[in-house]
């Protein structure tokens, strides 16, 4: 049987990661994951998923409700944009899952160039107040915000090559990311040894 997905699987202290790469379609299985620690949260790195198609939908839907049953933590990391763009559109395309961080396609009107830009999602550390606190300022708003780096071949600003309201609207209907600093230090360790996304 031909197979167009790469699946990696891998268990640290802190969490579980698993790592998809290729297209998911009529090839893609459920991946294995031997000597998993049912106590640790899931994370599932997709950065390097290029296509998905309704054989491989049906499929992931039904990994994803699996592993919403099991009631552990579930995060998503490096989203590429199919993920994204399915997560808009499908209902419970991640379950019970929470996004950490995702890319945004952008693009050069001038050259026609394209890049990709990681945003992350996590909430910042908060500041000790004293006691009583003064009259609390309105919450800083961390949602995502069009790139703001410039075309590697001309050197023009890039733009958005989605719709911004549309692309980024399932970041906007869920809580930041409020998890202990460990984890991302930890996360962030072993994410940077991995491939960036094309």
């Amino acid at each position: 049987m031909t197979t167009s997905t790469r699946t990696e699987f891998v268990t640290h202290e802190a969490f579980s990661l698993i790592s998809i790469r290729g297209h998911i379609d009529e090839h893609f299985v459920i991946p294995t994951m031997a000597l998993d620690n049912p106590t640790l949260p899931i994370i599932i790195d997709t950065a390097h998923v290029d296509r998905l198609n309704s054989f491989g939908l049906r499929t992931w839907l039904l990994w994803i409700s699996e592993l919403s049953k099991a009631e552990r933590p579930l995060f998503f990391v490096r989203c590429a944009p199919p993920i994204v763009t399915q997560a808009n559109y499908v209902a419970n395309f991640l379950g019970s899952g929470q996004v950490l961080s995702f890319y945004a396609p952008y693009w050069c009107s001038v050259c026609g160039g394209s890049a990709l830009e990681l945003i992350e999602l996590r909430a910042p550390t908060p500041t000790p107040t004293p006691t009583p606190a003064p009259t609390p300022a309105p919450a800083p708003d961390h949602r995502p915000r069009p790139a703001t780096r410039l075309c590697s071949a001309c050197a023009l600003p890039l733009e958005l090559a989605e719709v911004e309201e549309e692309y980024f609207g399932l970041i906007e209907r869920q809580a930041t990311a409020s998890i202990p600093e460990e984890f991302w230090t930890l996360l962030d360790a072993i994410l940077q040894r991995l491939p960036e996304a094309p």
